[in-house]
């Protein structure tokens, strides 16, 4: 009786863990200013929505510099909150300026592992693949989750340009893994997918995690095991887009990456890591809402957005696989 109630209580602490993951993983986004903010007094704080920043001065600069500066370098950093359709707006409209200015552009996207790779390819060099095909074939209501109408004008403008598109995610399923027991207790199949280096010493990186994770995982599980675990999944999160991106850079003149905004603020996250292994310059543009503060030096550029309205859905058939044009 009492090893079936331990493999019990086992059994509850491992769900435990996973819900607890994926909680603090979906608040990273929205936590990304959870540092040293700017005074609501400052003029910063009171700049118009639409307003673009320079993200050290936090001098207002145009559309048109933006394009100029990112069109300098060789990986594009656009952040997100992942359920605000202003921001993927936002990242399509770069997308098509860029698209236009450079030769030989590609897109990486959190959204997808790296398992799926030839279904992007398929997605991308076939042309003629409709949503339904997409969704089924990425899993994506069993992996990502979020609406697709946040990202199929993103997915359909790179099949119709016929842009190289990469996913550089970790399968869903392992952070969570990781999460409950560290990565040592990874069986071979999962931890074939972790990149050859992960790294665990970047101070200001795990300083930002942790604060986040005790501000949300309260004392349910103050045990210091339990966020070092919880860290080296993000770590091994952060470190796999990063070597995925490391990867494709090179076969192409820039790479656009797609990814939440907790993930390049402040550039310890993903940025750094793929720039230790690429030395290839990058920028980072983070976007946020005119409710939130913002923070000198989270981002190279600062594209302010607004919270009304931006984050509704189109209808649910904005775009019909039977409407959709190769």
């Amino acid at each position: 009786m009492q090893k079936r109630t331990s493999f019990q209580e086992f059994d509850r602490l491992r769900i435990f863990f996973v819900l607890v993951f994926w909680i603090l993983v979906s608040l990273l986004p929205g936590c990304a200013g959870m540092g040293k903010m700017v005074s609501s007094d400052d003029s910063a704080a009171e700049t118009m929505e639409g307003t673009i920043l320079d993200g050290k001065t936090l001098q207002e600069i145009s559309f048109d510099e933006l394009i100029e500066r990112l069109s300098a370098v060789r990986i594009v950093y656009i952040g997100e909150t992942h359920t605000r359709m202003e921001d993927h707006r936002i990242q399509l409209r770069l997308l098509k300026a860029l698209g236009d200015r450079l030769p030989n552009l590609c897109l990486g996207v959190e959204m997808i592992d790296t398992s799926y790779q030839s279904v992007l390819e398929t997605w991308v060099q076939s042309g003629d693949r409709d949503s339904r095909w997409f969704l089924e074939k990425t899993h994506w209501y069993a992996n990502w989750r979020f609406p697709f109408d946040l990202y199929a004008d993103i997915f359909l403008f790179a099949r119709e340009r016929r842009i190289p598109t990469y996913g550089l995610n970790l399968p869903f399923h392992i952070p969570a893994k990781i999460a409950i027991g560290g990565i040592d207790s990874l069986m071979a199949a999962d931890a074939a997918f972790l990149p050859p280096i992960i790294d665990l010493n970047i101070d200001r990186h795990k300083a930002y995690i942790r604060d986040i994770y005790e501000k949300h995982h309260s004392k349910a599980a103050p045990n210091r095991d339990n966020f070092e675990f919880f860290y080296m999944a993000q770590c091994a999160w952060e470190d796999t887009m990063a070597e995925s991106i490391s990867r494709h850079v090179g076969q192409h003149h820039t790479m656009i990456v797609l990814v939440g905004n907790g993930h390049i603020v402040h550039k310890f996250g993903v940025p750094d890591r793929a720039f230790t292994r690429t030395g290839l310059p990058f920028a980072t543009v983070y976007l946020t809402t005119d409710e939130d503060r913002i923070e000198p030096d989270i981002a190279d550029v600062i594209w302010k957005t607004s919270r009304t309205g931006d984050s509704r859905l189109p209808p649910r058939n904005h775009q019909e696989p039977s409407q959709e044009k190769p």
